[in-house]
């Protein structure tokens, strides 16, 4: 059973994840069929999306306190305070980011390798898809039943 702490970074991990398997997925096809690319954009990008979906929670939480009429002072001031901690976080983050996601790290081209190899990867990274579209699914259903994960922990309608 997920506890409701886990919940919020199940959902973190899972997206952070998911973005990084996409991102593998194009830039393995890229590179065996179009050309030379930087096999560490998968890293970059779920570095980007766990960043986002961090805040989109915070967001969240805020937005819900605001609507919940039982909600008291202090929890809503909570909830300002957290955002804007992790808004400032953001900020730093994203100052590291242009520093370091511009460089390509390492450059690979796998247009040499034979056809069959190619078509072997190819269906291999086609099964990544699958697997991940399972995961997408799995997710859907655990938003149907426990609602909207927040980073407080609370599963809010």
């Amino acid at each position: 059973m997920v506890t409701s702490i886990s919940l919020p970074l199940r959902v973190i991990l899972i997206c952070s994840a998911l973005t990084q398997i996409y991102a593998y997925v194009t830039v393995v096809l890229y590179s065996l069929w179009i050309g030379p690319t930087d096999l560490a954009i998968p890293v970059k990008c779920a570095f980007i999306a766990t960043v986002f979906i961090v805040i989109a929670l915070a967001v969240n939480d805020l937005r819900t306190d605001f609507k919940n009429r039982n909600s008291n002072l202090p929890q809503v001031g909570l909830s300002v305070y957290r955002l804007i901690v992790e808004l400032a976080l953001l900020v730093g983050l994203i100052y590291v980011a242009f520093k370091f996601l511009p460089q390509p790290l390492s450059s690979v081209d796998m247009r040499t390798l034979s056809i069959e190899v190619k078509a072997v990867a190819s269906v291999s990274i086609a099964a990544l898809v699958a697997f991940s579209v399972m995961v997408i699914a799995d997710l859907w259903e655990l938003k149907r039943r426990g609602g909207v994960p927040t980073i407080s922990g609370a599963n809010r309608p």
